[in-house]
């Protein structure tokens, strides 16, 4: 807990630039289906980072008198909001940034669609129209299983692979649509290797309850602060920002001339890519940021 907390007004500049460079293309997409799922992913990616920006300025719930109306900060949902948002932004850049090939883009994306729906195939309807989404979406995966079947990045993978696409047991009951891990992703985006192989990872723990997410919590009880630290959360957010602007204006040209035509804010952008690429490496983490070793700053 803490009693006060605040963001400069530099620390929140890449927000606005965001909301210009994706709200041009608000209405931008037309039938386009492929276009109109990496503008959600943006708009999801947008609405981690203004979550993680409203935890950390605190709540008070003056209902409970036992808190005593002071300040709460959930470092830990900031931590898992912040490893949603680097997902997000992963999930953006294998399916529509870093296939080679339309038939690459295909696949991929069509194996990102058939995976929820065929796990959503198993729910237990009892309710008529339950039932008829359900015979509805049976019709989109069985013409989704065809485009894949026949798509000629499919027909080159090993038989092992192959049955992954399908394999709902597979990962938590999750079918396989992703063919490369996240930290190889991370990197092949220009963030650095060590930030992904332990800062990343790092902040999986706080998903899965680990124990260096608790260790970095009783830090804060062992020391008497008033919150853990928050420096490198802004920081870091305003990284996975960058990058997804720069991902995003790769993608779609009415943005990227927002983007071109402001110097000062393509500026901005440029110095976060720079420290995603640096940040671990021959940089020290940002103020704040947390060691993944120790569980401490």
């Amino acid at each position: 807990m803490t009693e006060n907390s605040s963001n400069s007004n530099n620390d929140l500049e890449l927000f606005g630039i965001y909301f210009r460079v994706v709200d041009a293309n608000k209405q931008p997409l037309g039938e386009d289906k492929t276009l109109y799922m990496a503008h959600m992913l943006a708009t999801k990616c947008y609405d981690h980072a203004l979550t993680i920006l409203h935890l950390i300025r605190g709540t008070i719930v003056p209902e409970l008198p036992e808190l005593k109306n002071k300040i709460f900060i959930d470092f830990s949902t900031v931590n898992i909001a912040l490893r949603a948002s680097l997902e997000t932004m992963f999930t953006f850049a294998y399916l529509f940034i870093l296939p080679n090939d339309k038939s690459e883009k295909d696949f991929k994306y069509n194996c990102w669609m058939l995976t929820d729906l065929l796990h959503r195939q198993k729910f237990p309807a009892s309710m008529n129209e339950h039932k008829e989404k359900l015979l509805k979406e049976k019709e989109e995966t069985d013409n989704l299983k065809n485009m894949i079947f026949s798509n000629p990045c499919y027909l080159e993978l090993p038989d092992k692979m192959k049955k992954n696409i399908l394999k709902q047991k597979f990962k938590k009951n999750f079918g396989k649509w992703e063919f490369t891990h996240w930290v190889d992703i991370g990197v092949q985006i220009g963030l650095s290797e060590p930030f992904m192989t332990y800062y990343y990872k790092f902040l999986c723990s706080f998903s899965h309850s680990g124990y260096l997410s608790l260790m970095q919590l009783r830090e804060v009880i062992v020391t008497g602060d008033k919150s853990p630290p928050l420096g490198g959360s802004i920081d870091l957010i305003n990284i996975v920002l960058a990058k997804m602007i720069s991902l995003y204006c790769f993608l779609f040209p009415i943005s990227n001339s927002i983007l071109d035509n402001d110097p000062k804010s393509k500026a901005v952008v440029d110095h976060y890519i720079m420290v995603g690429k640096l940040l671990l490496a021959n940089h020290p983490m940002p103020n704040g940021a947390i060691d993944p070793e120790s569980g401490s700053t």
